[in-house]
């Protein structure tokens, strides 16, 4: 499935051996999004992808968000028929500790941050090991 794989940093084999595997080259947000941005698209048919440092910008925007959450969202859904193209896979790994109730946040520094208003609707899985990871397609719409 193309789309976006969230997960703690802690649950993944970035971390420890039995954690849910990530793969790809590791980018941070702000170089993911310039790459996004790039014409022509620059990722390759079966891409993955790690992205690392979501929770820090959204913290970094301190009053502001929601408004940067709404902008990486815009941006994200702008690229879905790219992403769905080339099949890729994003691994969004997350630092603070997610939180899945009436909808996905993460604890970050003390502070809960508005994933929801990024990804909207996830599903939750967990694999063998355990690991829980949230899922949701290139369209951002579960």
């Amino acid at each position: 499935m193309s789309g976006y794989t969230i997960v703690e940093y802690k649950n993944t084999t970035l971390n420890r051996r039995e954690g849910y595997q990530v793969k790809g080259n590791r980018l941070e947000i702000a170089d993911f999004i310039r790459e996004l941005n790039e014409d022509p698209f620059p990722f390759s048919f079966g891409d993955e992808v790690i992205v690392e440092g979501l929770d820090k910008a959204l913290y970094d925007s301190g009053d502001d968000v929601n408004e940067t959450a709404n902008q990486i969202r815009h941006i994200f859904s702008s690229k879905a028929s790219d992403v769905n193209n080339k099949q890729m896979t994003i691994n969004i790994v997350i630092l603070g500790k997610l939180q899945y109730g009436a909808y996905l946040t993460v604890r970050y520094t003390q502070k809960d941050l508005p994933l929801n208003k990024i990804f909207h609707s996830v599903n939750q899985f967990d694999d063998a090991n355990g690991n829980t990871f949230y899922t949701t397609n290139a369209n951002l719409s579960g």
